[in-house]
């Protein structure tokens, strides 16, 4: 019987860390290549970045958004009641100095960048310190620990406008970020992975976006699927 239990436990969280459940359980959530704004209670709004869910929490000691899965982008709006306001995910818990901030769930860790005021980083484990981010800062935390603070990319929090920015990224780094926002499979041949992409891109159209990147790369576009894209060495005309 006890084990039967265990087993039962362990399904359920594991059920619990699935899309579905997330969004099921969600007060917002968002598909695959959707975005939405949502309204906070104190005035305040809240962005989800493609495929994100969120519950949100307000009561006489806090101001709470659980981030469930995904990236969200907040402003925070003055409270009467002084109420802090914080973003808890698994891996611990970013409380706003009065801002407007980027958090995103990573496997594992999670991404903070600050575009306004200053956010504070709270691991989940008891013995590790926290961190204030100041604006123009990111920085990411584990349960364990919090990085050093790094400049914030200048395309931080573009998506919340529908646009890609990046400068000299990597492709493969780029492409990563873009399948994001698009279904299926989307990679390129190891050989091209070093290629630096820079631009603003529109998110809403994926496919246009690939082919901007054969008319600036030497690439091709491979379909297997509709669903499944690889870009490849262009070939040598004959």
């Amino acid at each position: 019987l006890l084990a039967a239990l265990v087993v039962a436990g362990g399904s359920a969280a594991m059920l619990r860390q699935t899309p579905a459940w997330q969004s099921w359980n969600a007060d917002a959530s968002t598909a695959t290549g959707e975005r939405r704004t949502v309204r906070l209670p104190d005035g305040g709004t809240l962005v989800l970045n493609t495929d994100s869910a969120i519950k949100l929490r307000y009561d006489a000691g806090e101001r709470a958004v659980q981030l469930l899965r995904g990236e969200v982008l907040l402003q925070t709006a003055p409270d009467a009641r002084q109420r802090p306001f914080l973003v808890h995910t698994a891996d611990g818990t970013a409380r706003a100095l009065g801002t407007r901030f980027i958090v995103r769930q990573h496997a594992g860790y999670v991404q903070v960048g600050v575009l306004e005021g200053a956010v504070e980083l709270r691991p989940a484990a008891a013995h590790s310190q926290p961190r204030v981010l100041q604006a123009g800062e990111e920085g990411s935390f584990s349960r364990g620990g919090v990085g050093a603070a790094q400049a914030l990319d200048a395309g931080a929090g573009a998506w919340a406008d529908g646009m890609l920015v990046v400068a000299h990224m990597r492709l493969d780094d780029f492409l990563r970020e873009l399948s994001r926002h698009r279904r299926g499979h989307l990679g390129c041949d190891p050989a091209l992975a070093h290629l630096l992409v820079s631009g603003a891109y529109p998110l809403a159209d994926t496919d246009k976006v690939l082919l901007a990147l054969v008319e600036a790369l030497p690439v091709e576009l491979h379909y297997l699927t509709r669903y499944w894209v690889t870009l490849r060495p262009r070939a040598a005309k004959k």
